[in-house]
C-alpha cells in the first residue's frame, strides 16, 4: 500500500476515534420525498443518496478538496466549517462533530435555493478578476500522457500540426512538467527546447496558445538540491528533513511557498517565461504533495495559500488543488476514479453541487490503457461537454474511424458554442452557480430528482450522453421549447425516444 495511503488512513482511524468519544453527535431526519446531495468530489457513490453510507469529510483532503456540505431538494442544507463524520442510513444522517454544533437550514423549498445560500454565506464568490475565456471557450491539449517528461520542441510542434491536419480546432497547448530541467529551476531545458521564444513563436503561428504545468518540485540529488537544502528553501515537515516527493517521474523535494520571499523568486521567474518567450499562463500543479501537507495540518492551508498566489498576476491559470474549500474563483482539476462515463458524469454533478464551479474532471478512464475503445471514447465525447474541455491524449489514440470522427465532430460542436460557454463561464463567477447543472436543480419540483443520466451545461444546453450500444435512447425534456441538433423543435415537458445509431451524445437547445 503506498506510504500516503497508509498515513491517510491512520490519520483517520485517529480522528475518527477521537471525534466519537469527544464529538457530539447530531441526527438530522430526512422528509418525505427529500434528496440529498453532497459530501463528496470524485469517487462518490450515486446521488442523490439512496443507499447507507459512512464517510469522514477529511477523506477528501487527499485530493486536495474539503468538503463540507450537504444540500437537499427540499430547500436544506448542513454545513461545518471543520471536518465532520457522516453516517446515513437511508432516512436520516448521524454527523458528529468534535468542534462545532451542525445544524440543517432552512433555505428555501429547492434544490438551487440551498445551494445558492449556503455558498453566498460560507464560500461567496469573488468578482475581483475575470476568469480567462480561453479555459472554456478553447480545448486544453494536455502533452503528459504521450509525452511526460521526454518532450521536445520538434515533437510539440508536430504534434500541433497534426491536431490541425485531423480537422481538430487550434486551442491552448499544455505541457508537461519535463519542459524544464528536472534538477531546477524554471526556465526550458534547453537541450530540448533550444530556443524557447522560436518555439513558442511558432506554436502562435499556428493558433494555439501556451501553458506550462509548474511543480514546486527539484530533483532530490545534485548541486541544485545541495544548495536549496543549505538556504532553507525546502519543505520540511521537521527541521533538516525535508519532504520526500515520488512520482513516475522519480524523487523530488519541494520549494516551501509558505516563505513569502521564495514566492516572490517563483513569481518573478515565471513572469520572466511570459515576457521573455510570450507564454501565456500556467497550470500550478502540488498535487503530489498534498499527502504530506496532510501530516502538518496547521500548514496545509499555508501552503496552498502560497501555491494559489503565483498565479494572481497571470490570467491564465489553472490551480491543482484548487484550495481547501469550495472554490468559485478559479479553475482547478478533479481526479476521477470513475471507471465508467456513467460514474464520471455522478462525480461531475456532485462536484457542481459541493461549490466546486469550475473544476476540470480528469477521469482514469482517459488515462487508461487497457479500456475498450468505446468506453474511452464515450469518456471523450462526455468529456468535450464538462466547464472546460479537456484533450489529455492524442485524439488519434482512438483507432476506430466512426468513433473518431464522432470525438472530432463533438468538439467542432463545442466549438460552435463557444460564446455561450463564455458567457455561462463568467456568470457563474459572479453568482457561483454551477456550469454543469443537475436538473433538479435547474428544474426543480418537476420530477427530475433521480434523474443522473442528462445534464444542463448552463442554463439552456442539455446534454444527454449515450452510454451503450442501444438503437435509441429515453429523453426526459423539461417544461419549455426545446430545439434539437437538426433543427426539430419539441415541447416539454415531454418523453422520447432519441436515435442514436452512431451517436454518442445528442444535445437540446432552450428557446
Amino acid at each position: 500500500m503506498p506510504k500516503k495511503i497508509v498515513a491517510l488512513s491512520i490519520f483517520l482511524a485517529i480522528f475518527l476515534t477521537v471525534s466519537a468519544q469527544n464529538g457530539a453527535t447530531f441526527r438530522i431526519e430526512v422528509l418525505k420525498g427529500e434528496k440529498w446531495w453532497g459530501a463528496f468530489v470524485g469517487g462518490a457513490p450515486l446521488e442523490p443518496f439512496d443507499e447507507p453510507f459512512r464517510i469522514h469529510t477529511a477523506e477528501s483532503a487527499e485530493g486536495g478538496f474539503f468538503v463540507p456540505v450537504l444540500v437537499s431538494s427540499a430547500g436544506r442544507y448542513i454545513w461545518s466549517d471543520s471536518p465532520m463524520e457522516i453516517d446515513f442510513d437511508g432516512s436520516q444522517f448521524l454527523i458528529i462533530s468534535e468542534t462545532e454544533k451542525v445544524e440543517v437550514k432552512k433555505a428555501g423549498r429547492t434544490l438551487r435555493e440551498a445551494y445558492l445560500l449556503c455558498c453566498h454565506h460560507h464560500f461567496p464568490p469573488s468578482a475581483e478578476r475575470r476568469l480567462p475565456a480561453e479555459l472554456f471557450t478553447r480545448p486544453i491539449y494536455e502533452t503528459e500522457y504521450d509525452f511526460g517528461f521526454l518532450q521536445c520542441a520538434d515533437d510539440i510542434l508536430a504534434y500541433a500540426d497534426r491536431l490541425l491536419a485531423e480537422g481538430f480546432p487550434a486551442g491552448v497547448i499544455l505541457l508537461a512538467d519535463g519542459w524544464r530541467p528536472a534538477s531546477g529551476g524554471y526556465d526550458f531545458d534547453r537541450l530540448y527546447y533550444p530556443d524557447p521564444k522560436e518555439f513558442v513563436d511558432a506554436l502562435h503561428a499556428k493558433g494555439f496558445e501556451v501553458m506550462l504545468t509548474v511543480t514546486p518540485y527539484l530533483s532530490a540529488s545534485g548541486r541544485a538540491y545541495v544548495a536549496a537544502l543549505q538556504n532553507g528553501m525546502l519543505y520540511e515537515e521537521e527541521p533538516g528533513d525535508p519532504v520526500e516527493v515520488t512520482n513516475r517521474n522519480g524523487c523530488f523535494v519541494a520549494i516551501d511557498v509558505t516563505k513569502e520571499q521564495l514566492c516572490d523568486t517563483l513569481r518573478a521567474e515565471l513572469r520572466r517565461l511570459t515576457d521573455d518567450y510570450g507564454v501565456d499562463g500556467f497550470r500550478f500543479d502540488c498535487l503530489d504533495l498534498v499527502p504530506h501537507l496532510l501530516r502538518t495540518d496547521n500548514r496545509f492551508d499555508a501552503y496552498l495559500a502560497g501555491w494559489m498566489s503565483l498565479g494572481s498576476e497571470f490570467p491564465l491559470a489553472e490551480f491543482v488543488p484548487g484550495g481547501r474549500m469550495p472554490q468559485t474563483s478559479c479553475a482547478s482539476c478533479m481526479e476521477s476514479a470513475a471507471t465508467t462515463p456513467e460514474a464520471y458524469l455522478n462525480d461531475v454533478l456532485v462536484a457542481g453541487l459541493s461549490g466546486y464551479t469550475f473544476l476540470r474532471p480528469a477521469s482514469e478512464i482517459l488515462f487508461s490503457r487497457s479500456a475498450e475503445e468505446e468506453t474511452v471514447a464515450r469518456a471523450f465525447i462526455l468529456g468535450m461537454m464538462m466547464p472546460v474541455a479537456y484533450v489529455p491524449f492524442a485524439p488519434w489514440r482512438v483507432a476506430d474511424e466512426t468513433l473518431y470522427d464522432e470525438m472530432r465532430q463533438t468538439l467542432a460542436f463545442r466549438n460552435s458554442k463557444k460564446d455561450y460557454l463564455e458567457q455561462i463561464a463568467q456568470e457563474a463567477a459572479l453568482a457561483a452557480e454551477p456550469i454543469v447543472r443537475h436538473l433538479e436543480y435547474q428544474f426543480p419540483r418537476s420530477g427530475f430528482a433521480d434523474c443522473n443520466d442528462q445534464f444542463m451545461l448552463g442554463s439552456r444546453l442539455l446534454v444527454v450522453p449515450v452510454f451503450d450500444e442501444a438503437e435509441e435512447r429515453l429523453v426526459r425534456l423539461p417544461r419549455g421549447v426545446w430545439k434539437d441538433q437538426e433543427g426539430r423543435r419539441y415541447r416539454g415537458p415531454l418523453v422520447l425516444n432519441a436515435a442514436t445509431h452512431g451517436r454518442h451524445l445528442i444535445c437540446y437547445e432552450l428557446q
